[in-house]
């Protein structure tokens, strides 16, 4: 009995202590840098800086570290990076409407970093406008990948060139074009729902976008609410939650991209992200893609960003952030899926087979993971370490003997806390194997 009792990996309280990507030391040989090599000059310096975001972008070297983060053949989150041309591999054009180049901080060959196939303004195919040349200051907006374990650059197909020495541009829009567009579509600044609405009629009749977009907005009404059967939901979006201009998003995956389970139900007046893929069906209804869209965010009328759980409750302090399960608004005895915290965290329950799954109990005020649960924790910067308070009831210490692991990180377990560090990923996931 005292091994069963002590499997269950009772969590009371976790601290994360996030670190930005350029505050990690670069743990690798710049195969960009000229150091070591016959460029002349010595060895030039240069600092990562930046957030990977619209107005605070990464230089060269952040990117890189990035992409040094990345298994082989990992993809990153949408990010920013900056820099001034050095080189053009391959020149935009109409024939294929991309571009290869290298950029860096001063546009020398220091530190440079590869921007691969990126599209156009606008996120569009070259059709026309100004070429690239050496020296040009840009910006560019996409994935980034550690391809082959050995090369540092752009995901094919999920970037863009978001300016060209200072013009930033919308793309072109076809037919239908309705003022007050917003956004870029990307994660940091997306769309409303008129540039969501001019971007899919610029498209092909039933031509899908080639790149995902990010869509915000408020629930105007729901056509197809969210259920078990089916597991997505149409519904459409404004930017007040009235009919005027709004976007039918069709058949869309719920929370994570996975199918309904269980979790909130939307609302008129929900305040709601869409990612997704879209298309100009039949030629005259702009809509998200089946099968290719799906809910990043649900704020409720009831307030409190929900995944399959309420939030609250976090206190963030500058790099780090401490959750107390006892003041997410669980019920009690309630199973817990996905929860996202304030300041974008995410973390998801996972059973791995067992017939308990993890719950929520006021007795304690913890939430319980069983043998074979998980929990797989996902940030927006790289986490550096999570530190987990342990139930204890009846002289009973509720850490799972110590049989826990983390995937990355290395987990060290006594009878209050549960630590798991080394993590240097944004993502990790947590198992109770006992």
């Amino acid at each position: 009995m005292k091994k069963i009792l002590y499997s269950v990996f009772a969590l009371a309280m976790a601290t994360f202590t996030l670190t930005s990507c350029e505050d990690v030391p670069m743990p690798y040989d710049d195969p960009n840098s000229s150091e070591g090599g016959s460029g002349g000059g010595g060895t030039v310096v240069v600092e990562p800086t930046g957030q990977g975001t619209v107005d605070d972008p990464y230089n060269s070297v952040a990117a890189n570290n990035v992409a040094a983060q990345l298994a082989s053949g990992e993809e990153s989150d949408i990010i920013y990076i900056k820099g001034k041309v050095v080189s053009i591999k391959e020149q935009y054009g109409t024939k294929y409407g991309n571009a290869t180049f290298y950029i860096s901080d001063d546009g020398t060959e220091n530190n440079q970093f590869l921007v691969y196939r990126a599209l156009y303004l606008g996120n569009v195919n070259y059709s026309s406008g100004d070429l690239i040349k050496e020296g040009d200051d840009v910006v560019i907006c996409g994935k980034v990948t550690n391809y082959m374990g050995n090369t540092y650059e752009t995901v094919q197909g999920a970037a863009y060139l978001y300016s060209l020495n200072g013009n930033v541009s919308g793309g072109e829009t076809g037919g239908g074009e309705v003022s007050g567009a917003t956004g870029d579509g990307t994660e940091a600044n997306p769309f409303n729902r008129i540039a969501a609405n001019n971007f899919a009629l610029s498209l092909a009749a039933n031509a899908v976008s080639e790149n995902a977009f990010y869509v915000k907005g408020k629930v105007v009404s729901v056509k197809e609410q969210y259920g078990t059967q089916y597991g997505n939901a149409s519904f459409y979006i404004s930017d007040d939650g009235t009919a005027d201009n709004q976007f039918y998003v069709y058949r869309a995956l719920y929370l994570n991209n996975e199918k309904y389970t269980s979790g909130t139900l939307l609302q008129p007046g929900d305040d709601v992200v869409i990612c997704g893929k879209l298309t100009n069906y039949m030629g005259n209804t702009p809509e998200t893609a089946q099968g290719e869209a799906y809910l990043v965010s649900l704020k409720s009328n009831g307030g409190g960003d929900t995944g399959g759980g309420s939030t609250g409750g976090e206190d963030v302090t500058g790099n780090s952030i401490t959750v107390n399960a006892a003041d997410l608004g669980l019920d009690n005895a309630t199973a817990v899926t996905n929860l996202t915290l304030s300041d974008g965290t995410t973390l998801s329950f996972e059973g791995g087979g067992s017939t308990n799954v993890p719950k929520y109990y006021t007795t304690g005020t913890c939430i319980r993971m069983y043998p074979k649960n998980s929990m797989t924790v996902t940030a927006s910067k790289q986490i550096q370490k999570i530190i987990f308070i342990v139930d204890q009831y009846n002289n009973n210490i509720y850490n799972a003997s110590g049989d826990i692991t983390a995937n990355p990180g290395s987990v060290t377990t006594n009878d209050t806390n549960v630590t798991i560090s080394d993590v240097n990923n944004k993502k990790t996931i947590i198992t109770n194997v006992s």
